[in-house]
């Protein structure tokens, strides 16, 4: 089984107890790499989802919550290629992908306060481009007077967009679950 952008493993760690098998993180952020190590991921490979190689031998391939649209159209054309390249004969690939801006209506929230515990007040503020369907996300963490800032785009997908590049990219999709604005895909490469 492999994972594509594994991060801190928090789906890598629970896979592997539930169903016994080797799980593979993949990620390209050796930091997120590190947080998976910790929480016992004993396969883990730096990456970048877009560019990586493996024989055609994972029965299951997952890209949860979202990771696929951190990667613009291009990227998710080689990332699903490569997938598709790496999955033994009759294996499976499970995607998750949101619709961010379904019922978007404004380009922008200004920065606020979204969380404080023990010292440390997170703040965010978001920016819509509607026209490009990306998203840029903007935190600002301050902890004990010192600020931290980061920041991450992320693509919206309709579920008719990502049924669209499954099948560029070889797929066939066989079941597709929805709740809101999410969706789930589960699909094969076409014979």
């Amino acid at each position: 089984m492999l994972e594509l952008g594994c991060g801190t493993g928090r789906v890598t760690v629970p896979l592997a107890v539930q169903t016994r098998l080797p799980v593979v993180g993949l990620d390209v952020d050796p930091a997120m790499l590190a947080a998976a190590q910790t929480r016992g991921v004993r396969r883990l490979v730096q990456a970048d989802m877009r560019r990586f190689a493996f024989p055609s031998c994972f029965a299951l391939i997952a890209i949860p919550y979202n990771s696929l649209q951190l990667l613009d159209v291009a990227g998710r054309a080689d990332c699903l290629r490569a997938a598709a390249a790496a999955l033994a004969a009759g294996g499976i690939l499970a995607v998750e992908c949101t619709n961010f801006q379904a019922d978007v209506v404004t380009a922008s929230v200004d920065e606020e306060e979204l969380a404080s515990h023990d010292g440390v007040v997170l703040y965010g503020a978001v920016e819509h481009d509607l026209a490009a369907r990306r998203t840029e996300y903007r935190r600002r963490f301050d902890v004990g007077g010192e600020t931290f800032r980061d920041q991450t785009a992320i693509w919206s997908l309709r579920e008719d967009e990502l049924l669209r590049e499954l099948d560029v990219a070889g797929f066939v999709t066989h079941s597709v679950d929805r709740d809101g604005a999410t969706v789930r895909c589960v699909a094969t490469l076409r014979p």
